[in-house]
């Protein structure tokens, strides 16, 4: 190469060499010929890096012929660490295993990677580096690769038994041939070059002799780190499991246990969860005591995972336990943990039930899990629709707390007193107790609780038109939530962006994407609040004109939707979509069966009662039932003296509905001061379609009314309108716009 290379220089021909950088010492008659050629500038080297992971999946997706899962793309960037050999060699191993391919011959769907074998063929490939090592070395290596891709020196020494100066020797020999190296971020720690080098090391050693090394490992761990031995918790738990027969179970079960806390202290749910079944199965029968706590841990790790069925499970089977026991601090922290997931389920009678079951372990003697129990039973009749209950027993709760002078018990009562103030319309107040609750949660460091009550705080926040503040909130909350696995608090923070980043914004695409993900949040935990994400759906189907799929939608919310304090607004937006289309009658028909519950004259109304009322104040105003929607005016009134304007899910604001209520009635000045002072909150809020709507429907009522400049009137507030559902692409209500305005003429 280096002769031939000086007398290239003037001919038209390339000579390319490959060599493994990682087999080339300095010392390599390789390297010193590279370097002449370089200083010469007869020769350039070009590096190849490993591929990126988006390149690793283009790679897979060229091979198979179809995209591959994202879960696979990750494990198999992980496992060839973008290496195209190694990825070419597992994509072949895992066909010919047949778990990648469907008969179709396309990736399976339902696939899960957990750990990859090696291939025969890399193995191969790296076994003749392998074997210019010396005896010694490979089993030091094979000592190593048992404790992890990275792995501690003074580790190895116990375990491998080699005298200091013997392991510096074949370390240093196994650093020369570039199988490991200096871990960067620890000096006491070395690191093998590539992870599939470290698992072609395992596989030469026999099962025996694996177990082993694990049981070593697990010495050794415990010599080196007696004085922070929960910090290696997993990496115990992990040898002890691997041990054999020659695990200690009870030091097993420990280490698992710590190792579960340490894994839900970090977010690392699915660990943990994994971490509490491993030492729930190895606890022997009578351990009752041993079980519930697991049980109980594993439900937490459970409902952070998203597995809340399997969740609930593992809380009943702790509270039947802890019954037995007659651990009534266990039982009353239990119950409360349930009663709330039973909410989020919208098991109502479920919820109570096992609330009162609390109560009655506890007994009379006051104590802040008691306080607990009284307000989640008031939270849940609040839920199902019963105010005045609902209230007396908030304010048991409360009180009892503030007796007991127990600020965590406290700030819980005062979270589910936010959720209450919500599903009534108590906005302002909703917010008080949020602020008020989120600022002890954040000192006792109670996060879960913290997320949730952040989202309702947020949300709240929202409909009073407080953007900056629901903003600021949502952003906390909802990374907040995701970290934690809190479906309802993440589910709640969409419901916030959804309105802001979609419905305000006249942005059709997002509210479809925002309501998708709320569809996928509510299918991974189960939760009956899917209908709400339909409604999203509905509502940019039905804007955009896709008024087929609109409907389909929003029947589908309809039939999801629970009962209880929240329910209306699905056919509420049901009848307005079919009022819009030009369908009364069926229109008129929903209405008909909703008003089996309408808002009443008193000084409360549940706040899905509120935006069944609005909704279908305005689908009797379309369907020409004008009579009917100005009956209803009084109420809406009630509503404005409430002395906060808040919007619907919609966008809509009450003003808008009072206007609309005030025209149908043919009080023309009233309706059109009320859309002049919506206008005015639409205009502050950047609310596009409320805008847009809101020149639509005053120009309606200034047809209707007809007086002397009118027509004029009503054709400027038409041509702002249709200048605006044309730049957010809602073709429908173009098209209604140039019938009034032919009208207007």
């Amino acid at each position: 190469m280096e002769y031939l290379a000086a007398h290239l220089q003037q001919l038209p021909v390339l000579i390319a060499g490959t060599y493994r950088d990682d087999e080339i010492g300095l010392a390599h008659p390789l390297s010193r010929m590279l370097g002449k050629l370089t200083r010469r500038r007869l020769g350039s080297r070009i590096p190849l890096h490993r591929l990126a992971e988006d390149q690793v999946g283009a790679m897979l997706r060229g091979l198979a012929g179809d995209q591959p899962p994202q879960g696979l793309v990750r494990a198999i960037d992980a496992e060839s660490e973008g290496n195209p050999f190694f990825i070419e060699e597992v994509f072949l191993h895992l066909v010919e295993s047949g778990v990648l391919l469907d008969q179709d011959g396309r990736f399976r769907r339902d696939l899960r990677i957990d750990e990859l074998d090696v291939p025969d063929s890399v193995r191969l490939v790296i076994g003749e580096r392998l074997g210019r090592l010396s005896r010694t070395t490979r089993q030091v290596l094979a000592a190593g690769a048992l404790l992890g891709r990275a792995f501690e020196t003074v580790i190895l020494e116990h375990l491998s038994g080699l005298e200091p100066d013997a392991l510096a020797d074949a370390l240093n020999e196994a650093e020369q041939a570039r199988l490991i190296a200096p871990d960067r971020t620890d000096g006491s720690r070395m690191m093998f070059s590539h992870d599939l080098l470290r698992q072609t090391l395992l596989v030469e050693e026999s099962s025996l002799r694996r177990q082993r090394l694990h049981a070593k490992a697990a010495e050794a761990i415990e010599w080196a780190h007696t004085n922070d031995l929960e910090a290696y918790a997993a990496d115990l738990a992990y040898h002890l499991g691997r041990a054999g027969p020659r695990a200690d179970t009870a030091r097993l079960v420990r280490y698992l246990r710590i190792a579960g806390d340490r894994a839900v202290e970090a977010a690392a749910f699915e660990d943990a969860v994994a971490h509490f079944r491993h030492a729930i199965s190895l606890l022997p029968e009578g351990d009752a005591t041993g079980h519930g706590q697991l049980l109980e841990r594993l439900a937490l790790g459970l409902r952070s995972v998203g597995r809340w069925d399997e969740a609930l499970a593992a809380m009943d089977q702790a509270v039947t336990l802890y019954e037995r026991l007659g651990q009534t601090d266990a039982l009353g922290r239990l119950c409360w943990a349930m009663t709330e997931q039973l909410a989020w389920a919208a098991r109502w009678s479920d919820a109570v039930a096992v609330a009162r079951r609390g109560l009655a372990a506890l007994g009379d003697l006051p104590n802040p899990d008691r306080a607990r129990m009284l307000a989640a039973i008031g939270w849940i009749l609040g839920l199902s629709g019963d105010y005045p209950a609902a209230n007396a027993m908030l304010a048991q709760g409360r009180t009892l707390a503030k007796e007991l002078a127990d600020d965590q018990a406290l700030a819980e009562v005062l979270h589910l007193h936010t959720i209450q103030h919500m599903a009534y319309a108590e906005f302002p107040d909703g917010i008080r107790d949020g602020l008020r609750a989120a600022k002890i949660f954040e000192t006792h460091n109670a996060l879960w609780e913290l997320s949730s009550v952040l989202s309702f705080m947020g949300y709240q926040a929202g409909l009073l038109g407080r953007l900056d503040q629901a903003a600021t909130v949502a952003r906390r909350a909802g990374p907040l939530a995701g970290r934690l696995g809190h479906l309802g608090a993440t589910f709640m923070t969409l419901a916030n962006r959804v309105r802001a980043e979609g419905v305000l914004a006249g942005d059709l695409a997002r509210v479809q994407a925002i309501g998708q993900e709320m569809l996928q949040v509510c299918d991974r935990g189960h939760l009956p609040w899917a209908y709400v994400g339909h409604l999203y759906q509905g509502l940019a189907a039905h804007w955009r004109g896709d008024w087929d799929s609109a409907e389909h939608q929003l029947r589908q919310a309809l039939e999801a939707e629970p009962t209880g304090a929240l329910s209306g607004q699905s056919a509420a937006q049901l009848a307005l979509h079919l009022a819009h289309a030009g369908r009364s009658k069926e229109a008129l028909a929903i209405i008909a069966a909703g008003r089996a519950a309408p808002p009443t004259t008193g000084p409360v109304n549940s706040l899905g009662t509120w935006n069944m009322l609005f909704g279908f104040t305005e689908a009797l105003y379309l369907a020409g039932e004008g009579e009917e929607a100005a009956a209803l005016l009084p109420l809406i009134g009630q509503a404005l003296a409430m002395g906060h304007e808040w919007m619907t899910f919609d966008g809509r604001l009450i003003q808008t509905r009072a206007g609309i209520a005030a025209a149908a009635a043919r009080r023309w000045e009233q309706a059109g001061d009320h859309y002049q002072a919506a206008l005015q909150v639409a205009e502050a809020l950047g609310s596009r379609i409320e805008q847009a709507d809101l020149r639509r429907l005053h120009a309606r009522m200034l047809l209707d009314r007809d007086q002397p400049g009118d027509r004029a009137r009503a054709r400027a507030l038409l041509s702002k309108a249709g200048d605006a559902y044309r730049a957010i692409g809602m073709p429908r209500y173009e098209a209604l716009i140039s019938t009034l305005l032919a009208e207007a003429q």
